[in-house]
């Protein structure tokens, strides 16, 4: 019994190790909880039913809400959890993803229903809008990948 509880103590010493060698790299050991949300120290990441990501305190308060990657939720999370504070660039970008994919996905039914009027200019309009649309919501959302990229890379 002496010699598990000497065991623990060693692994337990040892895992606070590594959680303080990520810590001073940046990172910060993120815990998967029973109902499925990510828990980063006191900031947990919380998927709502309509597929938006929130960042909500130990306090039950909200920090973050309406994220729409997972990808910009965890660099949101992780930097709270380090005491930064929220990127607003990140949040910028994540914003200007949702508001690009949304308008990409009206431009497609506007188009697909000039289509079906044969209204032929205003259907080359409206693809114009919506490859626009793709490009802009494409550019926010590889800006977002590549901070987390970087933030992945230093494991």
């Amino acid at each position: 019994m002496k010699i598990s509880n000497q065991l623990f103590k060693k692994v337990e010493e040892l895992a606070e190790g590594v959680k303080k060698d990520f810590h001073s790299k940046g990172l910060v050991i993120p815990v998967k909880e029973s109902n499925g949300s990510v828990k980063f120290n006191n900031y947990t990441i919380i998927r709502d039913n309509s597929g938006f990501y929130s960042i909500v305190s130990a306090s039950n308060i909200t920090i973050v809400s309406n994220i729409n990657l997972p990808q910009s939720a965890i660099i949101l999370a992780n930097a709270l959890a380090l005491g930064r504070g929220t990127d607003h660039k990140i949040i910028n970008y994540d914003k200007q993803y949702g508001f690009n994919s949304f308008e990409e996905e009206q431009c497609k039914r506007v188009a697909a229903a000039a289509a079906k009027k044969k209204e032929w200019d205003r259907m080359d309009t409206v693809i114009i809008k919506q490859n626009i649309a793709h490009q802009r919501a494409e550019y926010a959302k590889d800006t977002v990948l590549k901070s987390f990229e970087k933030f992945r890379r230093l494991r």
